[in-house]
């Protein structure tokens, strides 16, 4: 779940470095993780000396007698409350712009200017149970598994490690190969690390297994599963999830009352970001991350190929969350990226994709001849002023989970998926859209976490 930032967090003192050296694993197939919830992304492109206002309302949005939302001293940086509160129409905003400090006033809107008629069109099932098949013997390098297990295999021993459900018996070995048995049995549960999903071993014989998976959301929860739009359930049976993609007010006449409580006008920061990538007169696309966070790493991974190819086009930044989750690790390769991002920026997007693929930080420093002398200089001396900028922009665009997204100041939802910011990128091109726009991207979200292999049926999850 994402964890919402207090205004009244105080900046962490800076953590002692410790360091750690991240192994490879094993690449051991077992089950698709999906991530049952919302995704909210922010988007934003600013120059020096823009301005802003911010407003801060009470608001109360209801259908009848019912309240369908509501929120006082509600901090609002623009005008378009109407995009905050996801209306078909402005008419939010017109009213907001009238209202002088201290004063209320209500306007009602019928379905089509609040959030349109109902369209029966727009629901679909999805189904509840996966079975996936998987052979119990397999080969694995030789330097794959000591680093796996801590120690050299010897033919008929099993083998355990506590970050797999099963053990694994050596059949052989030579000097480059290891052939591996699982030894699993038929109801043996995996775990899972959402309570939402369960997965069982299954059908068991000498050749392979069967491990089925079973979905079970609550009712009311919105998700997006790859290839389908975002919806919520309304309802389960043992086979389906039915899901329902209509704004969960659709159809209804709702009454909006606002009050204004104070209206100022606030000078907007420089973005610098990454010099090496600023072009003038195009989108500006930012990730905001915690550098372990495993679905800042999803976003992360569907973001570097993009990049890539739009350097020179777009400007599209790295930046971070203003508190961390996941101790003093986070924080220190939080300080050792904002650093290599300000001072050796050419070597930023080398370092992320390695970085990416298996968390290696020392290897990966080595791999794309980052200047390991100025980078400790910086993370020592400069690392906590650079962060005051990226915790800046956190507090003025209210960025409160990692990954939060922000492209040309307008809020929306896009995908993590590596043709989903390409083409959110270049839907914020005015005028003609460059050649980089008719490139083919996967389509497909990247897994949760460390690692290039593997995909996620959901793109929602944040910490």
């Amino acid at each position: 779940m994402t964890k919402k930032k207090s205004k009244k967090i105080s900046k962490s003192k800076k953590s002692k470095k410790t360091k750690k050296n991240n192994k490879k694993t094993i690449i051991l197939s077992i089950i698709g993780v999906i991530i049952l919830a919302a995704a909210v992304f922010f988007i934003l492109n600013i120059s020096s000396g823009e301005t802003r206002t911010v407003y801060n309302i009470d608001y109360a949005l209801k259908s009848g007698d019912d309240i369908l939302e509501e929120q006082n001293n509600f901090t609002m940086y623009g005008d378009s409350l109407s995009s905050v509160l996801k209306l078909k129409s402005e008419k939010a905003d017109e009213l907001l712009k009238t209202l002088n400090m201290g004063e209320e006033k209500a306007i009602t809107l019928e379905a089509k200017d609040a959030y349109g008629e109902y369209n029966s069109s727009l629901t679909f099932d999805y189904p509840r149970v996966y079975e996936s098949e998987m052979a119990r013997e397999f080969n694995v390098p030789l330097n794959e598994f000591t680093s796996f297990f801590g120690e050299d295999p010897m033919v008929n021993e099993t083998y355990s490690n506590i970050r797999v459900p099963w053990e694994y018996t050596v059949m052989s070995f030579d000097n480059s190969t290891v052939d591996l048995y699982i030894e699993t049995e038929e109801g043996k549960s995996l775990p899972s690390n959402d309570p939402r999903i369960s997965a069982v071993v299954k059908e068991v014989d000498e050749d392979g297994f069967i491990i089925e998976t079973i979905l079970t959301p609550e009712i009311g929860e919105t998700i997006q599963f790859t290839g389908y739009p975002e919806a919520r359930v309304v309802n389960l049976t043992d086979d389906i999830i039915i899901m329902d993609s209509n704004n969960p007010y659709a159809g209804k006449t709702v009454t909006l009352t606002i009050k204004l409580n104070e209206k100022e006008t606030v000078e907007v920061p420089k973005v610098t970001g990454n010099a090496c990538t600023e072009v003038e007169n195009a989108p500006t696309l930012q990730v905001f991350i915690m550098s372990y966070c495993r679905y800042g790493l999803q976003a992360l991974k569907g973001m570097v190929p993009v990049w890539e190819k739009f350097q020179g086009t777009a400007n599209i930044e790295l930046r971070f969350v203003s508190y961390t989750m996941h101790g003093e690790t986070e924080e220190e390769e939080n300080n050792r990226m904002i650093c290599i991002r300000e001072e050796q920026c050419d070597k930023l997007l080398p370092y992320l994709r390695c970085f990416a693929g298996d968390g290696d930080y020392e290897r990966c420093l080595a791999e794309t001849g980052v200047d390991k002398a100025m980078l400790n200089t910086c993370m020592e001396n400069n690392a906590e002023t650079y962060m005051e900028e990226d915790s800046e922009l956190n507090e003025l665009y209210g960025v409160t989970g990692s990954p939060s997204f922000v492209l040309n100041g307008e809020k929306s939802s896009i995908g993590r998926s590596p043709d989903a910011i390409k083409t959110a990128i270049c839907d914020a091109f005015e005028g003609q859209k460059p050649s980089e726009c008719s490139e083919i991207f996967d389509t497909a979200t990247p897994s949760p976490g460390l690692g290039w292999d593997g995909s996620s049926s959901s793109s929602s999850g944040q910490c």
